[in-house]
């Protein structure tokens, strides 16, 4: 199943790029994508109240893609 999922979203990644970059402009590569997700995976399960973390940069959302869950 995971297989199968994790294949998936391979093949999405680049068509949502091509849709999102049509739609929004540009941002929307392959890789901001994929950082997107990290990020997502990272933060879905913190407590942070919304508005607060709309503030921060983007570069500074990426930093916190990288740090290691060590609990």
């Amino acid at each position: 199943m995971n297989n199968d999922r994790a294949d998936y979203g391979m093949k999405l990644i680049p068509i949502l790029s091509i849709e999102y970059n049509e739609k929004f402009g540009v941002g929307f590569n392959r890789r901001n994508l994929q950082s997107f997700i990290k990020l997502y995976n990272v933060i879905r399960d913190l407590v942070i109240v919304q508005t607060e973390f709309a503030q921060l940069s983007w570069s500074l959302n990426t930093n916190i893609i990288y740090i290691n869950n060590t609990s």
